[in-house]
């Protein structure tokens, strides 16, 4: 998933981050689509944004 898919499935302008970091999230938001679907995402984008914002603080170390 490219970073114009996940931009418009989390309804955000812009992916902040180094260019590595915005891979990541862009593998993750595939994963949870493939997991749970793209309305999952959608419905729950607030929430995923927070938890990727958290994971990024503490240096991916759960996640991707």
């Amino acid at each position: 998933m490219d970073a114009e898919e996940v931009k418009k499935l989390l309804d955000v302008q812009e992916l902040h981050g180094t260019p590595r970091q915005i891979e990541r999230l862009c593998r993750w938001i595939e994963i949870k689509v493939a997991n749970f679907g793209t309305d999952y995402v959608q419905w729950n984008r607030h929430s995923l944004i927070k938890e990727w914002e958290e994971h990024s603080k503490t240096g991916f170390t759960s996640c991707v």
